[in-house]
């Protein structure tokens, strides 16, 4: 067992490659509800969009030509947070629903490609 002085992880940082940087800036924070936290270098190459507790960093594709990534996201009221970005243009990929797996959850694609899904642990 580590001991109190042993390397802890806190957080993971998904990173999602997309095509264009503004753009995807643009639906993070106008479509997902994510706030802009940083953008790095001139020109612009890569930033971070955070909301609550999650960051996803996003760089820009070296050749304009993005791989899609796939994250999940665990939340509360993922009902309400669906409601509001498909309100809000969202692709949705997979519509929102309980699963055999213990969770009510649903996907949405970003104009890259990464797929995001967004779920909450089902009250038993």
């Amino acid at each position: 067992m580590p001991g109190d002085d042993a390397p802890a992880v806190k957080t993971a940082i998904p990173i999602l490659s997309v095509a264009e940087l503004s753009a995807a800036l643009d639906h993070y924070r106008d479509v997902f509800g994510f706030q802009v936290a940083w953008v790095w270098g001139e020109p612009a190459h890569i930033a971070s969009v955070c909301r609550d507790d999650v960051e996803f960093n996003l760089p820009a594709s070296s050749n304009g030509a993005p791989t899609p990534s796939q994250l999940y996201v665990r939340m509360t009221g993922a009902d309400d947070y669906y409601d509001k970005i498909k309100a809000a243009g969202a692709r949705i990929a997979i519509e929102i629903a309980d699963r055999e797996y213990g969770l009510r959850d649903f996907r949405a694609v970003d104009p890259d490609g990464n797929q995001n899904s967004f779920g909450a642990v089902i009250d038993a």
